[in-house]
């Protein structure tokens, strides 16, 4: 359940930056084509970002470790049936 919660956040974070970063460059061009900042604004979104897709995976990999650990001590101790 939070695994898909936080899924659907870093989806909406890559939607948002592509659409709004689209518009931007956009506007950046038609207006001022001369004075590109755009770049920056993608430089700058693009950081977190790459960070918050960090911590998706970072998190991913504890959950995955910590199952694996569940089942290898349920598997030493036949007698706990109980995993959480």
């Amino acid at each position: 359940m939070l695994k898909e919660r936080a899924k659907k956040k870093l989806v909406r974070h890559i939607i948002l930056y592509l659409v709004i970063n689209s518009i931007l460059a956009i506007i950046n061009i038609v207006y001022s084509p001369s004075n590109l900042w755009f770049p920056y604004v993608l430089l700058g979104w693009g950081i977190f970002l790459l960070i918050h897709m960090i911590k998706y995976y970072c998190k991913l990999d504890e959950e995955l470790d910590y199952i694996e650990f569940k089942v290898e001590h349920k598997l030493r101790d036949p007698t706990n049936y109980k995993l959480s």
